[in-house]
């Protein structure tokens, strides 16, 4: 595992400790209206609901969250399902590749697991889908990335949906959508993937509220681009993002967020 793995959770644990005590300005009431929170993989807690699961992502919907953020791998018969990791052995103790199994196998065994046009068929313009690549190996690019386009086709790009990646690079492969559909995640390079969105007129950038900087905010709006921050998991962080602009928020804790965004802007002080 790399350093960066094991350092970067607990460093911005500690800040999101920091910025959970640190007061901030209310914003107006029309700024809460103009952002639109994501769960992160679903309404889950991974004991009785799990990650990325079609339950998890309707706890989401019914509590009135404007959009899931989740991750699309490939079965050995190259059909999209929506799970996280590459292998199995964190969320089902199975030290197993997902991309071993084939469709029918993965759903006998892992029923919870959704394929990808299951989240679509349920999901699909009800909430705002952000859909992230992940970087693995692909058997027959061509062919997956015709997949995915037949995939999303009753969707609007942009206004249903979104492709993001902590590898941008994967966009060449999964083409055949609008530049602006693309959103690269930055982990701590993100003035690098700022400058690239811009260069390349994606539809902006999404990283940890951290690094993204308020000129860097002002910078993408000017282009039109967005801004996503993630994770915000505190009133004082959601006030700070609001205030400074943010159009989506991510979060482990989206419903809980969403409640208190709708109980502020229907309270009459």
């Amino acid at each position: 595992m790399k350093l960066i793995n094991i350092i970067e959770p607990l460093f911005l644990r500690m800040m999101d400790r920091v910025f959970a005590r640190l007061p901030q300005p209310f914003p107006p009431k029309e700024f809460f209206k103009a952002v639109t929170i994501f769960s992160h993989r679903g309404e889950h807690d991974n004991l009785n609901i799990m990650e990325n699961s079609l339950v998890a992502f309707e706890r989401a919907y019914a509590a009135g969250v404007g959009g899931i953020e989740f991750d699309v791998r490939w079965t050995s018969d190259l059909i999209p399902v929506v799970f996280h990791d590459s292998n199995l052995k964190r969320i089902f103790d199975v030290p197993k590749k997902l991309a071993d199994y084939s469709m029918s196998t993965l759903r006998r065994e892992f029923p919870v697991i959704p394929s990808l046009d299951e989240v679509i068929a349920g999901f699909g313009k009800r909430l705002h889908l952000m859909i992230e690549l992940k970087k693995e190996h692909f058997p027959d690019p061509r062919m997956q990335a015709e997949c995915l386009l037949r995939t999303l086709k009753p969707l609007k790009a942009e206004c249903d949906f979104h492709l993001i990646s902590l590898t941008p690079d994967l966009f060449k492969i999964f083409k055949g959508f609008s530049a602006s559909t693309y959103l690269p995640i930055a982990r701590i390079r993100a003035r690098a993937m700022s400058m690239q969105s811009i260069e390349k007129s994606f539809g902006g950038i999404i990283g940890h509220y951290l690094f993204i900087t308020e000129p860097m905010i002002d910078r993408h709006h000017r282009f039109f681009q967005k801004i996503g921050a993630g994770f915000i998991h505190s009133p004082n962080s959601l006030f700070r993002e609001i205030n400074r602009g943010v159009d989506w928020i991510f979060s482990d804790r989206a419903v809980w967020l969403q409640k208190l965004v709708n109980d502020l802007v229907d309270c009459d002080s």
